[in-house]
């Protein structure tokens, strides 16, 4: 029973996120073919992450009190629905509409999936976590890799294979409820070993990687939704775009799987300073590059990069034994005001100026996380 539940967490969010890559990389492509502008692009982000942050906190705390499945098949059958309204789009407005309906569809499957896995805390949520993020990172990747191929052969093709993704889900999750809730049911025990370091405050620890977290979803979503505008002024097909998203993706899911397996990150302020100055050199290689095998090497140290703070920032959130739901909405949120800033200001800044600025905001913003990250440090040591 339990190895079946485990592989029913795995699988919802590979195939969800397979949906959501082909989604979320053909709906910039076509606002571009309506005619959108980089400030267009940014704000099609915009209003996905507004939505989404706003409800990640609120289904965080009903996941808390409710039965978490109900969310699962309901996002996922608003999601199909979805899938098929975009085709039927020929204006802007539709877009900026159907995006909207669309964080909130996800705001509803995250945090009460991510509420789900945690029911042990320590090593066993490490494993659990790890496992969780590959697989919704692989089907992100091959979400993307497939996405751009598809919407290259037909613009509608896309949107049917993702639609049909969801609706398979619903049925798949409708199958599977009994399962779902009765594991949903189980108590966390509040004598788990939690791997917090002795006489240390593991609050210090969290906020350190949300604030991490949100600074590399800056980045990522920055490039998510404005760099299709580059890569089409540079003469890249869809194809290419896929290739390289996806490089994103799959250099996240193996540091996903990565992580589950090591230890030395666990609460470790250092190693989340030297990921954002990763995440820098990555971001400063994508300014200045033209070359498609260079985007291939900046975008995995990208991903990389994400994967760490992202993994911290999850297992923190969910390493204690009451409260989850919450918590995991307040780190969906946290990352949802990186991608809801980073396509909107860099969308301005990339129509003030040019299509590579948006690159050298995000090296800024990181630059401050880590300036600021350092001086409390050093700052708590003092005192």
């Amino acid at each position: 029973m339990k190895k079946r539940q485990g592989f029913i967490f795995y699988i919802l969010p590979f195939f969800v996120d397979i949906a959501f890559g082909i989604l979320l990389i053909c709906i910039p492509l076509l606002a571009i073919k309506i005619g959108a502008n980089s400030l267009e692009l940014g704000g099609l982000g915009f209003i996905i992450t507004l939505f989404y942050i706003f409800f990640c906190v609120l289904f965080g705390k009903l996941s808390d009190r409710y039965k978490s499945s109900h969310f699962l098949w309901i996002s996922c059958l608003i999601c199909f629905f979805l899938s098929f309204a975009f085709l039927l789009s020929h204006q802007l407005y539709q877009l900026f509409l159907f995006m909207g309906i669309l964080g909130i569809a996800s705001a509803m499957f995250w945090p009460s999936i991510e509420v789900l896995i945690a029911k042990e805390g320590g090593k066993l949520l490490i494993k659990r976590t790890s496992k969780f993020n590959a697989s919704w990172c692989l089907g992100s990747a091959i979400g993307f890799l497939a996405g751009g191929p598809l919407f290259q052969i037909n613009t509608r093709l896309p949107f049917y294979f993702s639609g049909l993704i969801f609706l398979i889900l619903v049925f798949f999750i409708f199958i599977s409820i009994k399962e779902i809730n009765h594991f949903s049911l189980q108590e966390t025990s509040s004598k788990i070993d939690f791997l917090i370091p002795s006489g240390k405050s593991s609050s210090s620890y969290l906020y350190t990687a949300w604030l991490a977290n949100f600074t590399l979803w800056f980045s990522i979503s920055i490039v998510r939704y404005l760099f299709p505008k580059l890569s089409t002024n540079l003469g890249f097909s869809p194809s290419v775009l896929g290739i390289l998203f996806s490089c994103i993706s799959l250099a996240q899911t193996i540091t996903f799987y990565a992580l589950g397996k090591l230890s030395f990150w666990y609460y470790q302020k250092s190693i989340l300073i030297f990921t954002q100055m990763v995440a820098i050199i990555a971001l400063i290689i994508t300014f200045l590059t033209s070359n498609v095998l260079t985007f291939i090497g900046a975008f995995a140290l990208l991903g990389i990069s994400v994967g760490i703070t992202h993994s911290a920032s999850l297992f923190y959130t969910l390493n204690t034994p009451e409260n989850r739901g919450i918590r995991a909405g307040i780190h969906e949120g946290i990352l949802g005001l990186g991608g809801l800033f980073g396509p909107l200001t860099g969308g301005i800044l990339a129509t003030q100026s040019t299509l590579r600025a948006p690159y050298l905001l995000a090296i800024i913003v990181i630059g401050a996380s880590i300036a600021a990250q350092v001086f409390f440090k050093f700052k708590k040591k003092k005192l």
